[in-house]
């Protein structure tokens, strides 16, 4: 049987919550002026007509939950959520406070591997200078008296801005990959097709191939997809990436180099990563924080949230998260009080 033939569900299987229209001049997307109807979500063009902050032009999006709950996203100038038209962190923001002693290490990771990089594509070559007994470096041909990457504009940290090699590119790369992963999945949740890797740049076919064995495996019946949630009682919001369904036991993948384990029939919430691994302690908190914002917003509790993380080897993990609302709240206690510490000291 072709994967097509049983992964080709019918659009309508998915629900169209939320629905998404454009609001026209003057109606203020219900931020307070018009009201939808809970499940509702409206996208309208500028931030200033909703008396939000930043008062720029950019779109937002909107969503009614079925309990009442009103959220609202722009993503420019900064990513900025609403619930009920006080602004919140993001799910994400908050759990950021947990990376923070590995942004060091894997800077350290991102300029080494640059510089290997450099020497990888002969701008930069090392010799022997016999005369002054030390080795020396060159950088197209010119000696490089300073090749340290800390010393400010440096001849060896301008050659890896030139070629692509810094953390900051290394950062845009892997969140352009993401976006378009998830924009594969988002698809095949809409329309039942799905994605073909060899329609995808090089760096993205190992991904996308992940994604389609998860596919292949499991069989599921999608449900909802990029839903936007928030929750009022704990001031925080995020949008989670699918819901979905599965009608019989399935045997899937739980990492990619563990044997595989039975899924019973269910309704699951689900949170793509395209990342090297899957990372219990921001991972697992995130889907909980979302399933938390669902019921609270009057959606039906899933079954149980998990992980689906495609990697670029062309494999995946369906891990299931073991974590609470109270493993969430625990880590945005500690993000509040950041905060607070931040405020007092610019005061």
């Amino acid at each position: 049987m072709k994967l097509d033939s049983f992964l080709a569900v019918k659009p309508v299987s998915v629900s169209a919550e939320p629905p998404v229209a454009v609001a026209t001049e003057g109606e203020q997307a219900g931020l307070p002026g018009i009201h939808p109807e809970p499940g509702s979500q409206i996208v309208t063009g500028g931030a200033e007509d909703h008396n939000l902050t930043p008062s720029v032009a950019t779109a937002i999006s909107y969503n009614v939950t079925p309990s009442g709950i009103k959220v609202a996203y722009q993503s420019e100038p900064k990513r900025t959520y609403w619930v009920n038209e006080t602004e919140v962190p993001s799910v994400t923001t908050v759990l950021d406070v947990l990376k923070k002693g590995g942004l060091t290490v894997w800077g350290m990771r991102v300029g080494i591997k640059g510089v290997v990089e450099l020497f990888e594509r002969g701008v930069l070559e090392s010799s022997f200078d016999w005369d002054s007994d030390r080795e020396r470096l060159t950088l197209n041909g010119e000696y490089v008296k300073s090749p340290g990457i800390l010393d400010g504009a440096s001849p060896v940290e301008l050659a890896m801005k030139e070629h692509d090699l810094t953390t900051d590119k290394v950062t845009d790369s892997a969140s352009l990959r993401g976006s378009n992963v998830h924009d594969a999945l988002e698809q095949w949740a809409k329309t039942g097709h799905l994605p073909s890797p060899g329609d995808f740049p090089e760096t993205e076919v190992g991904y996308v191939t992940g994604l389609v064995a998860f596919l292949e495996d499991a069989r599921p019946e999608p449900i909802r997809t990029e839903v936007m949630v928030g929750s009022v009682e704990h001031g925080f919001a995020g949008r989670y990436d699918l819901e979905l369904r599965l009608n019989e036991t399935r045997t899937i993948r739980r990492t990619p180099k563990r044997a595989y384990h039975d899924i019973p029939p269910g309704t699951y919430l689900v949170d793509f990563k395209s990342s090297k691994s899957v990372y219990p302690s921001t991972h697992f908190r995130q889907v909980a924080a979302y399933e938390a914002a669902r019921v609270e917003g009057g959606y039906e509790p899933t079954d149980a949230q998990y992980v689906l993380n495609a990697n670029g080897e062309g494999s995946y993990a369906f891990v299931k998260s073991t974590a609470t609302l109270a493993d969430f709240l625990a880590v945005l206690s500690v993000y509040k009080s950041d905060k607070l510490m931040a405020a007092k000291k610019a005061a």
